[in-house]
């Protein structure tokens, strides 16, 4: 009887957990529908500035920029921008977590085409306050992109927590560590077969998204220097960012890591020239 009344409340405790991680999930999944909402309800640049936190940093031509500093000089009143999370995922401290999706721009409100089209890939992370906010945003171009409402994919993972005691500034080193790593053993993109997996997600200007494997003969030549990472606060997600030259030609890169038994895994890697 005590071995049966102790599975119990062992099986509660988990579900307790995976319901809490589940709900900060779709809180960061709302809050992402929300501002899509409000820029097509009240205004482009009102809502990326409602949205985007103080310290939330935009790439643009090869800079990194501050977010709400960018997008305050914008007149965007005739315009309609569109999108929706596809693929969200949030680590386990639910306070942290990353949303992408299909984008479509029109020039004018109302447009039946739309002028360009893209994904857009956002780290969000609640503020002292509560709130979900973007800290950083990049988006990448593709005429191939997909708008289609009803096709989404929510993760619903369980994290195992470990030293969730570390600081932010140990935990910060950790994910760049790995980073440098990556960097080091790129090797024309065989770097993707040790740190890639079969769920990556992969965003290139002009292409489609693509899952898993990435092409290991990579005939552009990226070369790739940080500029910056974040870490949740369980550990068990972080992202990275900097600068990217293809062939010659300056961008920029987003990668979001998770650890998975231990291990750092590329979960999303974006980049844009």
């Amino acid at each position: 009887m005590k071995i049966l009344f102790l599975l119990i409340v062992v099986c509660s405790i988990e579900l307790s957990v995976k319901c809490q991680e589940i709900s900060a999930l779709m809180q960061m999944v709302n809050a992402e529908k929300s501002f899509a909402g409000y820029a097509r309800s009240t205004g482009i640049t009102e809502a990326f500035l409602k949205y985007f936190d103080d310290s939330a940093r935009v790439f643009e031509q090869g800079k990194i920029l501050n977010g709400k500093e960018v997008w305050k000089e914008r007149k965007t009143d005739s315009m309609e921008l569109r999108w929706y999370p596809e693929f969200a995922e949030v680590a386990a401290s639910g306070d942290f977590g990353y949303t992408t999706g299909p984008t479509e721009f029109r020039l004018k409100k109302g447009s039946d085409k739309a002028d360009h089209k893209g994904y857009f890939n956002s780290i969000w992370k609640k503020d002292k306050n509560g709130e979900w906010k973007v800290v950083i945003d990049m988006g990448t171009p593709s005429p191939q992109s997909e708008y289609d409402e009803s096709k989404v994919e929510y993760a619903d993972k369980e994290s195992v927590i470990k030293n969730p005691e570390k600081q932010n500034k140990e935990r910060n080193e950790e994910v760049k560590k790995v980073e440098e790593n990556f960097i080091a053993n790129y090797d024309g993109g065989k770097g993707y077969n040790k740190f890639g997996s079969a769920h990556t997600r992969y965003y290139r200007p002009g292409s489609k998204v693509f899952k898993g494997s990435f092409p290991v003969n990579d005939s552009l030549r990226y070369q790739y220097k940080n500029a910056g990472v974040g870490m949740a606060p369980s550990g068990d997600l972080g992202y990275t960012y900097g600068y990217i030259d293809v062939s010659g030609k300056t961008g920029n890169y987003l990668r979001v890591w998770k650890k998975d038994a231990d291990v750092w895994r590329i979960v999303l890697d974006v980049a844009t020239y």
